[in-house]
């Protein structure tokens, strides 16, 4: 087990953290025979709340003890093992759960995606993330938003609200909606805009930007309020005019099951951090309405 750290040239801000540097903790499991699978985990404690530190005390007290001896060919036993040895730790799980998969597609000669049910189709569209940092000013949001539109991306996700919290002022949302305003006049109708708000807003606040982000036609609005309040997040979605998604908070699946069933939020993204790695994805997927 071990970690890097590679400098961001250009740090980002959110309202949740500044990011100057991308840190990972990789993991890897190996077998008898030679055998060695590798997974990671990201440690962002403003999300998940798990640290280097904490990955790797959740993988060494506690994983990895349960984990010694285990038969791979028992691989249904080695996964209730894995997250039967802690609560919580999704990130610390994560990343031994994507070992443990490389390791057993290893072990069945195969690559994972042929395990998993083969290829679904043929390319897949993804969005530019991320891509937002520097001054916020209107104008600097549109050249940056145009450069990814240039590299062949037609979709972006950004956060235009700066360092708020919970409420905002008259002036911190004209601001806001002048930079959303400015992207979209720079990339056109044709490119699908995600506007990011990090689970950070009152219900009402939530709601009156909803109501003004109608005009620019985002393809959603991500997060308004907390995703791990599902009643809350779902009637902004009732509310407001523009869809509605919640992010990967929740990390049970029976959490996901219960936002999609009150039938105003349209998505619920999953990552395998959140949900415990690959194991975890899949549970999502085998549930009713995920």
């Amino acid at each position: 087990m071990g970690s890097v750290r590679v400098p961001l040239k250009t740090p980002f801000k959110t309202a949740l953290r500044t990011v100057d540097a991308v840190e990972d903790t990789l993991v890897c499991v190996t077998a008898f025979g030679g055998l060695a699978g590798w997974g990671e985990a990201p440690p962002t404690a403003a999300i998940t709340g798990e640290t280097n530190a904490s990955i790797k005390a959740a993988i060494l007290g506690h994983i990895r003890p349960a984990l010694l001896g285990k038969d791979l060919d028992s691989f249904e036993e080695v996964q209730a093992a894995l997250h039967g040895a802690i609560v919580g730790n999704t990130s610390a799980k994560a990343a031994v759960d994507m070992a443990l998969y490389d390791l057993f597609a290893q072990s069945c000669n195969q690559p994972l995606y042929r395990l998993l049910g083969g290829r679904v189709r043929p390319k897949i569209r993804v969005y530019a993330n991320g891509w937002y940092q520097g001054p916020r000013e209107p104008s600097a949001f549109a050249e940056r938003a145009l450069s990814m539109v240039e590299r062949g991306y037609t979709a972006l996700k950004f956060d235009p609200f700066g360092t708020a919290y919970k409420f905002m002022t008259r002036d911190e949302e004209k601001l806001s909606m002048r930079i959303v305003g400015a992207v979209r006049e720079a990339v056109g109708e044709s490119v699908d805009l995600m506007i990011e708000a990090h689970d950070r807003f009152s219900l009402s606040q939530a709601m009156r930007l909803g109501h003004m982000l109608e005009e620019f036609h985002p393809f959603w609005f991500e997060t308004p309020v907390l995703s791990d309040n599902p009643e809350m997040i779902s009637e902004v979605a009732r509310r407001v005019r523009v869809p509605v998604i919640a992010r990967e908070r929740a990390e049970d699946p029976r959490d996901l099951a219960k936002l999609l069933a009150l039938g105003a939020v349209v998505d619920q993204p999953r990552k395998a951090l959140g949900v415990g790695g690959v194991s975890g994805l899949l549970d999502c997927w085998n549930r009713p309405g995920l």
